[in-house]
């Protein structure tokens, strides 16, 4: 079935889980606030140590993997789709801007990035690629995907160093 009400379904989600790993997931994924916070910054919350915080969060993923799977699986499956119509992978804004436009509710949806990426994850599928030196934060269908864009960056990379860059501008 496909997530009528976004917001309504993340609600659902964390009432499987007891209070501390709704506020250990919550905030690990920065759903209520758009920002992630730190095992520690969790941990100093909660009384608790950062390895209690990364057993807990474990805990709840696995308990909210297979709900997340069973009733978004054709959510999941048309931004798998969307990703392969646009070549395998794609920049994560423009990802979340596209998939915000299929949601109903996509327009009002606070920290829908963060949201998404919990669901992604959760789901197993799509994979997430995060910002580095090289590249900016961007979701892919498969390594196959994923594998061409390394290869092209490498040989730019290669080419700059072999060429004085500004013979080339």
């Amino acid at each position: 079935m496909m997530v009528k009400n976004f917001n309504q379904f993340f609600n659902d989600l964390f009432t499987e889980l007891n209070p501390k790993q709704a506020k250990v997931i919550r905030g690990r994924f920065g759903v209520d606030t758009g920002a992630e916070a730190t095992l520690q910054e969790i941990g100093d919350g909660l009384g608790i140590t950062r390895e209690r915080v990364r057993q807990i969060e474990e805990q709840a993923a696995k308990k909210l993997t297979p709900q997340v799977r069973d009733k978004a699986s054709a959510f999941i499956g048309f931004a798998e789709e969307h990703l392969t119509r646009v070549g395998g992978l794609r920049r994560e804004d423009c990802f979340i801007r596209d998939v915000a436009h299929h949601l109903p509710d996509g327009s009002g949806i606070k920290h829908l990035s963060h949201k998404l990426y919990l669901l992604f994850v959760l789901g197993g599928t799509p994979l997430y690629y995060e910002e580095d030196d090289e590249f900016y934060s961007f979701w892919y269908v498969s390594e196959a995907a994923r594998k061409p864009l390394s290869s092209f960056a490498a040989k730019l990379r290669e080419l700059f160093r072999k060429h004085d860059k500004r013979a080339l501008l």
